[in-house]
């Protein structure tokens, strides 16, 4: 052998054989080590898009310059819109909230003159107030004997919107309203108009003036243009359509006072008035009808109509007519 062996070797020799190989082996990491890094800074390049010099990222840039919103390019929401501001009526109940001060912060009720009570500042106005123009008011007052007092009034019961319903409706009187409400709202609140109201001459009265509504074409045709919002003290009343309606007497069954309708004819009359008593004289039915300052009597021959089958002898009935069944003399 050229050299001792192995194990024949001294601690020193050993080291020193160890150290040769270890110097290789490490070339070699190294080697695969930096041969990776250059590929993967290859292929982020080749990857990387086409950018001008100095440009940022687009997901750096985006939130950086233009934070997240909701409803881009749309208005902001504003409570209450273009509507005029609550103003404090009668019996309206307040908070008023002074800032520490637990001593001037109390609910207080509107009296009948408009006027509440607070400490300081004895009877102050409120009615037709604004809660920030009562909040206002106060504050003023307060700064004779407070430093910079902050004060915020709240209405937290409406008690002044009143509103009058008269006539043919489900429940009749004074309406206190809560919050802003329509003809259609009140309406609904009370149960509605009855069978016998005339929505033609029903009204709206504001102010002792009459409001231009047309009930009919708001209750039976779905005009919603008519559908206003009511204010405080407003009034409305519906008459009954008495006058309208359509009265069967003499001999049928069941003598009665009907409504009128559309298309409502003097068989359809007759029919709900139970029919003919067997002493009915059919031939010459009585119709008489108000035309203007006078009467027109119309005779319709029933015998005939129904022997002969002739519909253009069936006459629409007109509002506020009245329809006589004479007695047969045989």
């Amino acid at each position: 052998m050229n050299g001792p062996s192995f194990q024949n070797m001294t601690r020193r020799q050993r080291k020193s054989h160890a150290g040769l190989f270890a110097v290789p082996f490490c070339l070699c990491v190294c080697f695969a080590l930096a041969l990776g890094a250059v590929m993967f800074s290859c292929t982020a390049l080749a990857e990387e898009p086409n950018r001008t010099h100095g440009e940022e990222e687009p997901s750096r840039r985006g939130s950086e310059e233009e934070p997240f919103r909701v409803g881009i390019g749309e208005e902001p929401y504003r409570l209450g819109g273009d509507e005029e501001p609550y103003r404090i009526g009668v019996e309206d109940e307040l908070f008023i909230s002074a800032w520490d001060n637990e001593q001037l912060t109390r609910t207080v009720i509107v009296r009948p003159d408009g006027k509440i009570s607070y400490p300081l500042l004895g009877d102050l106005q409120a009615e037709g107030l604004t809660p920030e123009e009562m909040a206002q008011s106060i504050q003023k007052g307060l700064s004779s004997f407070i430093n910079q007092p902050t004060v915020a009034v709240t209405v937290t019961n409406i008690n002044s919107l009143k509103v009058y319903v008269f006539g043919q409706v489900q429940k009749p009187g004074m309406v206190t309203l809560k919050r802003r409400t329509t003809i259609l709202q009140l309406l609904s609140l009370i149960g509605g108009v009855l069978d016998t109201a005339d929505l033609t001459k029903a009204s709206l009265i504001r102010n002792d003036r009459m409001v231009d509504v047309n009930f009919s074409r708001l209750l039976k045709e779905g005009d919603l243009s008519q559908n206003i919002e009511l204010q405080k003290d407003d009034t409305i009343f519906i008459p009954d359509n008495f006058d309208k309606r359509i009265t069967i007497v003499g001999e049928v069954k069941n003598p009665k006072v009907i409504h009128f309708r559309k298309e409502l004819t003097v068989i359809d009359a007759i029919l709900e008035a139970g029919g003919f008593t067997e002493y009915a004289r059919t031939d010459r039915v009585k119709i008489s009808r108000h035309m203007g300052n006078y009467k027109k009597t119309i005779e319709v021959d029933f015998k005939a109509m129904l022997k002969k089958a002739r519909s253009e002898m069936n006459i629409p009935l007109m509002p506020g007519d009245t329809i006589f069944v004479s007695e047969s003399l045989l």
